[in-house]
C-alpha cells in the first residue's frame, strides 16, 4: 500500500518534483548520520591519546560545523519543496475544474472548495510532512542501528526487541480507532464547509425562519467532533514518547549496573549509547508519530487524488466546410442524457454568423444543457456540433464568445475587475471601457476612468438588475466577440429596460451572431430564427 500511495502521489504531482523531495530527504538524513559519526570520532580521538592530534581534531570540528551549514540549507530547500505542495495540488484542482467544469461538480461546489483549501492542507500536514519525516527518521534509525549492532550487538538487539514490541503493540491497539477518526474528520470537515456555504448563501432565510440557534448547533456537532478527533490523533502520536524513553533509560541503567558489578570498563560504551540515544529516541518517536499521522491523513490524500483523477474529456472539436455557408455553428443532436434521464433528442439547427438566434423553452426543456454542449462543457456522444473553419480549436472558439449569464456573475472587487475578469486584452484601455459602459447606458455610475475603481460587493449588492446586466454585457463585448450568448436576459428587467435591451441586441446583431436562451415568448418578435425546445426535442 505504501508503494501504491507513492505512485499515486507521483501521478498527481510532477514526477521530478517527487524525485527532488526524495533526494533532499536522503541528503538531510545522511547529514544527520554524518554529524553523529563525527561526534563519535571526536570522542574516540579524545579518549585515545595515540590518535590525538590538533590538526585531526580541528579538521573534524570544521567538518561538523560545515555539516550544520549544509544541513540548514538542505532542510530549508526541503521544507520549501514540501510546503509548496499545497500550492501545486490546489492549483491542479482549480485547473482541473476550469478544464472540466460541471463534470467535477457531482459532489458539489463546497466539496471542491474543501478539497482546494482544507483537504490539501490536511494532505500536506498529515501526509506529505509525516511521509518526509518517516523517511528521514528511517534512514537515521537504520544507519545508527547498524553501527551499534556492529559495536554492541547484545545491547542493540535487546533495545530493538523492546522498541519493536512496544511500537507494534501500540499500533495494533490504535489502528482501528485511528482509521475511524480519520474518516470522521474528512466527513465532518466536508459537512462544515457545506453548512458554512449554505449559511452564507441563505442567511436572510435563516434569520426569517428563526433558525439561527439550530444552525449553530448543527455547526457545533461537526466542528467539535472535528477538533476532538484532531486532538485525539495528536495524543495517539505522542503517547509512546515518555513511556518508551523511561523504559529505555531504565533498561540501559540496569544493564550498566550489571556490567559494573562484573568490573567491566563501560565509559566508552556509556558515551556512545548516550550520543546514539540523543538521535535514536527522537527518530523512533518521529517514525511512530509520522506513521500515525499518515494513517490520519490517508482519507484526505485519497479525496484529493480522486478529485485530480477525474478525466472526462471534451467532445471532439469539429469543423464544417464553410463553403458558400453563412453558418457559424451547426448543431445535430441525436440524443443526450444525464444517466438514464433523456434531456435532448432530435435537435437539428444552424446558427448564422450574423443576426439573432433565440432558443425558447420552458424550465426543464434542456436550454441550459444545449448551451453547455455548444460551449463544450458537456460531452456529446450521439451527434455533432461543428464550427466554422475560422475557429481552429475550442479555446479559440471560446475566446471569440461573449457570455452574459443569468445571474451576471459579479465578483467582489472593482468595477474594472468585474469587466476584465482576469483577462489580458491587447489594445483595450480604460477609456474604451468607459465609452462602452456609457453606450450601454451606465453613464450615471461611470463618468470617467476613475469610476472604474469603484468597489462592488459579491453579487453587485446595491445595483439594480439592469445595471448588473449592463456590466456583464460590457464584460462580454469588450473583447469584440463574434458570438454573443445571453442566458435569460429579461428575467430581472422591467418592461422599459427590456425594450432598451432588445434595441441594443438588434444593433449588435448587425455585425455578430447573438444567441439568446430564454423562456420569454416576447423575444420571438425581434429574432431572426427561433428554436422552440420541448421536453427532449425541438
Amino acid at each position: 500500500m505504501f508503494l501504491d500511495n507513492i505512485k499515486k502521489f507521483n501521478e498527481i504531482t510532477d514526477g521530478k518534483y517527487l524525485i527532488r523531495i526524495m533526494f533532499k530527504i536522503f541528503v538531510a538524513s545522511s547529514l544527520d548520520v554524518l554529524s553523529l559519526v563525527l561526534a563519535y570520532s571526536v570522542i574516540n580521538i579524545t579518549t585515545n591519546n595515540s590518535m590525538l592530534s590538533d590538526s585531526v581534531l580541528y579538521s573534524i570540528i570544521i567538518l561538523l560545523l560545515l555539516s550544520i551549514v549544509v544541513r540548514f540549507y538542505v532542510l530549508r530547500t526541503l521544507n520549501d519543496h514540501i510546503h509548496a505542495t499545497r500550492h501545486v495540488l490546489s492549483r491542479k484542482i482549480l485547473e482541473k475544474f476550469l478544464l472540466l467544469g460541471p463534470s467535477m461538480l457531482n459532489a458539489g461546489l463546497t466539496s471542491l472548495a474543501s478539497d482546494i483549501f482544507s483537504e490539501v492542507e490536511q494532505v500536506v500536514n498529515s501526509y506529505i510532512v509525516p511521509l518526509s519525516n518517516l523517511l528521514q527518521s528511517s534512514i537515521v534509525c537504520i544507519s545508527i542501528s547498524i553501527g551499534l549492532l556492529y559495536l554492541y550487538p547484545s545491547v542493540t538487539i535487546g533495545l530493538f526487541c523492546i522498541f519493536s514490541f512496544l511500537y507494534i503493540s501500540l499500533f495494533l491497539l490504535t489502528n482501528k480507532y485511528s482509521k475511524r477518526i480519520a474518516k470522521e474528520r474528512l466527513y465532518d470537515n466536508d459537512r462544515r464547509f457545506s453548512l458554512v456555504s449554505n449559511v452564507l448563501n441563505t442567511y436572510k432565510t435563516i434569520a426569517v425562519y428563526g433558525a439561527k440557534e439550530s444552525t449553530l448547533n448543527k455547526f457545533d456537532s461537526y466542528s467539535k467532533r472535528l477538533a476532538k478527533n484532531i486532538g485525539r490523533n495528536q495524543t495517539i502520536g505522542v503517547f509512546p514518547k515518555y513511556a518508551i524513553e523511561s523504559l529505555v533509560y531504565i533498561g540501559v541503567a540496569l544493564y550498566l549496573v550489571v556490567s559494573f558489578e562484573k568490573g567491566a570498563d563501560q565509559l566508552e560504551m556509556i558515551i556512545v549509547l548516550g550520543l546514539s540515544a540523543i538521535k535514536l529516541l527522537p527518530s523512533f518517536q518521529t517514525f511512530y508519530h509520522s506513521f500515525n499521522h499518515l494513517r490520519f491523513g490517508l482519507p484526505a490524500f485519497y479525496s484529493v487524488a480522486r478529485t485530480l483523477s477525474k478525466n472526462e474529456g471534451h467532445r471532439k472539436f469539429c469543423h464544417h466546410s464553410g463553403e458558400a455557408d453563412n453558418d457559424i455553428i451547426k448543431i445535430h443532436i441525436d440524443n443526450f442524457s444525464y444517466g438514464d434521464t433523456p434531456v435532448l433528442q432530435d435537435i437539428n439547427f444552424n446558427i448564422a454568423q450574423k443576426g439573432v438566434t433565440s432558443v425558447l423553452g420552458e424550465s426543464g426543456s434542456g436550454k441550459s444543457t444545449l448551451l453547455s454542449l455548444i460551449l463544450g462543457f458537456e460531452t456529446l456522444n450521439n451527434g455533432t456540433i461543428s464550427y466554422s473553419n475560422e475557429f481552429l480549436d475550442r479555446d479559440e472558439f471560446l475566446s471569440n464568445v461573449g457570455y452574459v449569464p443569468q445571474d451576471y456573475d459579479l465578483i467582489e472587487g472593482t468595477l474594472l475587475d468585474n469587466i476584465m475578469f482576469n483577462r489580458e486584452l491587447i489594445g483595450i484601455n480604460n477609456e474604451d471601457i468607459v465609452s462602452l459602459l456609457k453606450m450601454l447606458g451606465l453613464e450615471k455610475i461611470v463618468q470617467n476612468h476613475k469610476d472604474l475603481e469603484r468597489t462592488l460587493d459579491l453579487g453587485g449588492e446595491g445595483l439594480s438588475g439592469g445595471q448588473k446586466q449592463r456590466i456583464s454585457m460590457c464584460r462580454a463585448l469588450i473583447g469584440h466577440p463574434k458570438i454573443l450568448i445571453l442566458d435569460e436576459p429579461t428575467s430581472a428587467l422591467d418592461k422599459d429596460s427590456e425594450k432598451k435591451l432588445f434595441e441594443l441586441i438588434r444593433k449588435l446583431a448587425e455585425n455578430i451572431s447573438v444567441i439568446i436562451i430564454s423562456h420569454n415568448p416576447e423575444i420571438i418578435s425581434f429574432s431572426d430564427k427561433v428554436i422552440k425546445l420541448k421536453k427532449t426535442s425541438v
